[in-house]
């Protein structure tokens, strides 16, 4: 148990420390991004006013060849760089542009073809060669001096920043790995330092816990021998019955109590075996005959079901799922037992009436002493250590157990027989 502790400690903590560091870094990303994207923004902003100035200044020479209002920017898709392109009644009349022909050509098609609000920030990308490139566009209408209306686009390219900040979230993203594991071998040492003071008293509870158990034999032996020699004196009585019943449910508590601390020592050897299910179930059923006298059993068992276990720890798991399936039963008592395959995995279920478990407790049913609320208000005597005793079994032979519950309409409990 204490190892188990352990590790969930250092994983709970691991994963605490990634996912704030994860937070961290996507948060930082994201700041860096939005930063850079407003950079450009801005300076896109004061680029299109001063096109708009020189563009209403400039004079148009419409018998110029198409070549004559190009002008070519040497420039490629990581560097930063701005282009305009002027229109006069839909005329092209002057560009800077980028250098790639097929670059330019797309974003012309794309500024004539679409259409743009003025002052409205677009994000536009054009794919050539394999390379994406990513731009921002502004465009604004305006009127020239001869009174013709026209157009002016701006584009900013901001590959390489988009390039440069896929960079930035992979190195901080290693980063956070990279502290991760920091904080992994750290919690690792700081665990272990404290756990050591928490074994050593997990330690001196289970010695007490297993001393005092075999010591509390002794006196229970005695107890019960007067008990008989009364009985044997002066006859059965409600009292001797009393006493012997009391005596018989400590010293089931004191076996409780012996087999938790082998499991919890990792004392408890098991004895492996092939089990035949169907006649397990039927030898537990007629020794618990007397005690189910007054409850309906309906049983659906499979024949060829055979599971690899200790025939002591599987009996006693049984007898632990029936014995508090009765118990909690409601008149008219009735208990469903299942054996059973679940695709190739054969389960166990033992299903009930009684008063059922709340949601909210039946994570806790399988702590030692826990009994819950709806339990203790029963007339039902138990300890709480039964299914904590159970749950011990099935995760000493890698089975697991289930729940199925409902207040009021009763509980199924499923034994899972797969290694896990």
């Amino acid at each position: 148990m204490i190892n188990e502790i352990r590790h969930r400690l250092v994983l709970k903590y691991t994963v605490v420390i990634a996912l704030v560091l994860l937070g961290l870094s996507l948060l930082s990303y994201f700041m860096q991004k939005m930063s850079n994207i407003r950079f450009v923004e801005e300076g896109l902003e004061d680029y299109l006013d001063e096109e708009i100035w020189e563009a209403q200044r400039f004079e148009f020479d419409e018998n110029s060849s198409v070549q004559d209002r190009i002008h070519k920017i040497a420039s490629n898709a990581e560097s930063f760089h701005n282009y305009t392109f002027w229109y006069k009644n839909n005329i092209l009349i002057h560009t800077e542009e980028p250098l790639m022909d097929d670059v330019a050509q797309k974003l012309r098609q794309r500024i004539e073809k679409d259409a743009f609000e003025n002052g409205r920030i677009y994000h536009v990308n054009v794919v050539s060669e394999g390379q994406k490139w990513y731009f921002f566009l502004m465009k604004q209408s305006l009127v020239f001096d001869d009174g013709i209306s026209g157009e002016v686009f701006v584009l900013g390219n901001y590959t390489g920043m988009k390039v440069s900040a896929h960079i930035y979230l992979r190195n901080i993203l290693l980063s956070a790995l990279v502290l991760t594991l920091i904080a992994w071998l750290l919690g690792c040492f700081l665990v272990n330092k404290s756990m050591v003071y928490i074994s050593r008293s997990y330690n001196k509870q289970k010695q007490f816990v297993s001393d005092a158990s075999h010591e509390l034999r002794t006196p229970l032996s005695v107890l019960m021998g007067y008990t008989e020699l009364m009985e044997y004196r002066y006859g059965e009585s409600a009292e001797t019955k009393a006493m012997k019943k009391e005596i018989d449910g400590v010293s089931a508590l004191i076996d409780a109590l012996l087999d938790i601390a082998r499991f919890d020592s990792g004392k408890m050897s098991l004895s492996v075996e092939n089990i035949h299910m169907k006649d397990l179930l039927q030898m537990c059923l007629e020794n618990m005959a007397v005690v189910a006298k007054d409850t309906e059993i309906v049983t659906h068992l499979e024949d060829d079901i055979v599971v690899q276990g200790d025939l002591r720890l599987v009996r006693q798991l049984v007898f632990i799922l029936l014995d508090n399936a009765i118990k909690y039963s409601l008149p008219p008592r009735r208990l469903v037992i299942v054996l059973k395959r679940r695709g190739e995995v054969p389960i166990l279920e033992v299903g009930d009436n009684g008063i059922g478990i709340d949601k909210a407790e039946q994570q806790l049913i399988f702590e030692r002493f826990y009994r819950a609320d709806k339990a203790r208000e029963a007339t039902v005597k138990g300890s709480g250590l039964g299914l904590a005793l159970a749950d011990a079994i099935v995760k000493l032979h890698g089975w697991h157990i289930e729940l199925v519950s409902a207040l009021h309409k009763g509980s199924v409990f499923t034994v899972v027989f797969d290694k896990h």
